[in-house]
C-alpha cells in the first residue's frame, strides 16, 4: 500500500486552516483529534491510497501455508523445540533422520500442524520436523 502523502499533507493543513478560522482560539490539537482528521481524509479521498499489486515481502509470510494431504511422502529431518514434551519424545526414539514416512493424518492448526504417520498410526509428530519429498528431490 502507498499513501500519497504530499497531497495528504496539503489537505491535512487544508484542515488545520479551516478549524483555525472557525476556531481562532485553539493553539493545539491532541493526537485523537490529528488521527481523527488524518483518517477523515483519507476515507474521503480513497484516491491518495495505492495498493501495490506486489507483495511486500519476498517471502508472502501472510498468506495461508499449504498443508501436505495425505499419502504426501515427508523425510525425517530434525527434532525441534516445541511445547508438546510428548511429541519430541516420541520423535527422537521412533523417527530415523533422513527416512521417509507416509502421511497418514494431517491437522492443520494456524501456525503449526501435526501429522499421523502410516509408519506409527498412534502417534503425533510436527510437521516442522520433516521436508516434503517433492521439495527435496
Amino acid at each position: 500500500m502507498k499513501i500519497n502523502r504530499e497531497e495528504l499533507y496539503k489537505l491535512y493543513m487544508q484542515r488545520v486552516e479551516e478549524i483555525c478560522e472557525v476556531c481562532d482560539w485553539k493553539t493545539q490539537s491532541g493526537p485523537e483529534e490529528i488521527v481523527n482528521i488524518i483518517a477523515q481524509l483519507l476515507e474521503d479521498n480513497p484516491h491518495l491510497v495505492v495498493v501495490n499489486s506486489a507483495p511486500r515481502f519476498s517471502a508472502n509470510i501472510l498468506s495461508t501455508p499449504k498443508w501436505p494431504k495425505v499419502g504426501s511422502k515427508l523425510q525425517f529431518k530434525e527434532v525441534r523445540a516445541l511445547w508438546f514434551s510428548n511429541i519430541i519424545k516420541d520423535a527422537e526414539e521412533l523417527l530415523v533422520v533422513g527416512q521417509i514416512y507416509t502421511i497418514a493424518k494431517i491437522s492443520p492448526a494456524s501456525s503449526w500442524c501435526s501429522v499421523v504417520l502410516e509408519e506409527f498410526p498412534d502417534k503425533k509428530f510436527a510437521l516442522s520436523f520433516f521436508t516434503q519429498v517433492q521439495d527435496i528431490e
